[in-house]
């Protein structure tokens, strides 16, 4: 009979002891190595999928630079409206004063920002991790610190995760389906919605533009677009901004394999402390506490409400939007709380190939050394 050979096992274990042995740090930085070598296989397979894969590649990512030229458009727009009411109010309105504040440094912020392609994305982990082309030779390219640990990664205006590790020519980002990322948040009613509205207009006139077999004559088609900026402008005159209930958000996905649907959970939403932005209000009434407000009963949470970051979390910068409100739970009695679901109004998360990387809240170069 022949004899068994044990040292294939003996090495194999030791393997497997290793490296179960080995920190989280070094474990991340194995992982990143990895991950660039497998990057450039995976984004031919991902291309190579659909016929003139990276022509259409490149046109998807133009007009999502199209999409951030236009967005940053409107941001200028609305910080112009804001300081046109201020110098109309003599700088009385403390609300609009602060919400200009927060604009002006979120543009600051946008104008920073990264453009990062996503180049793999594991199917174990599909609604939890992403891989981006930047690292630490960024930082020392740009001579400045933007890619690190909890940097915000955007698209547009919207949130879609933060960076949780940092190798030399790349980075994971954290998504927010994840569900060990809570993002503090809140209800905004008013402008962003109609930002938001303003936004989609200007796509579709993009793209109408290509097709001028949908109208029978000119004029028909002239006549339509006029119609659709005449409602862009009503729109942006439109300041009135509410800021009502503040609460978390969390991904509904584990790093499992890759499921459809992107819903977002909020939990904790109520209006229980007033601030520079509102007083607090009753959780089922919504009228304002005290004898010095007006009284006026307002839902704290209605569908279509817009879901920004508050900043309370010392992560994310104020104002980033994360998800729009698609339903709300009934009040549980004795509650004091709500509970939603909530949709990424950065879209389709699936879809993402290109982003940006703002710089992280408050970094202390002291703190990495």
């Amino acid at each position: 009979m022949r004899k068994k050979r044990k040292l294939p096992f003996f090495f194999i274990l030791a393997v497997l002891l290793f490296l179960m042995s080995r920190s989280k740090s070094s474990t991340d930085q194995l992982r990143g190595i990895a991950i660039a070598s497998v990057a450039p296989l995976w984004h031919w397979a991902s291309t190579e999928k659909v016929e003139d894969g990276p022509f259409l590649k490149l046109q998807i990512e133009n007009q999502l630079l199209k999409n951030e030229v236009a967005r940053t458009q409107e941001l200028l727009k609305e910080a112009f409206y804001l300081k046109t009411e201020l110098r109309q109010l003599f700088l009385s309105n403390n609300i609009v004063q602060n919400h200009l504040n927060d604009l002006q440094y979120l543009m600051k912020k946008r104008l920073e920002a990264i453009p990062a392609r996503v180049i793999y994305r594991a199917s174990s982990s599909w609604n939890s991790y992403l891989w981006i082309d930047v690292g630490r030779a960024t930082n020392e390219a740009l001579k400045r610190t933007v890619i690190e640990k909890n940097s915000p990664v955007v698209v547009g205006n919207s949130l879609v995760g933060v960076i949780d590790y940092v190798g030399k020519k790349q980075a994971r980002v954290r998504l927010i389906t994840d569900a060990k990322l809570y993002p503090a948040v809140r209800a905004v009613r008013g402008s962003p919605q109609g930002i938001r509205l303003i936004e989609t207009i200007n796509v579709l006139l993009d793209n109408l533009a290509e097709y001028d077999s949908l109208f029978t004559l000119p004029q028909e088609r002239e006549t339509f677009f006029q119609q659709l900026q005449k409602v862009q402008e009503a729109l942006a005159k439109n300041r009135e901004t509410l800021y009502l209930a503040k609460g978390e958000l969390q991904g509904c996905s584990t790093p499992q394999q890759r499921s459809h649907g992107n819903l977002l959970k909020g939990i904790g939403f109520n209006c229980d402390f007033a601030d520079e932005k509102g007083p607090a209000r009753d959780l089922r009434s919504g009228i304002p506490y005290g004898n010095d407000q007006d009284g006026q009963p307002i839902p704290l949470l209605k569908i279509h409400d817009i879901l920004a970051t508050s900043g309370m979390d010392g992560i994310f910068p104020e104002g980033l939007q994360v998800a729009e409100i698609v339903s709300i739970d009934p009040l549980e009695e004795g509650g004091y709380f709500y509970e939603l679901q909530a949709k990424p109004t950065a879209g389709n998360l699936d879809a993402l190939s290109l982003v940006f990387v703002m710089a992280p809240q408050g970094f202390d170069p002291e703190d990495s050394l």
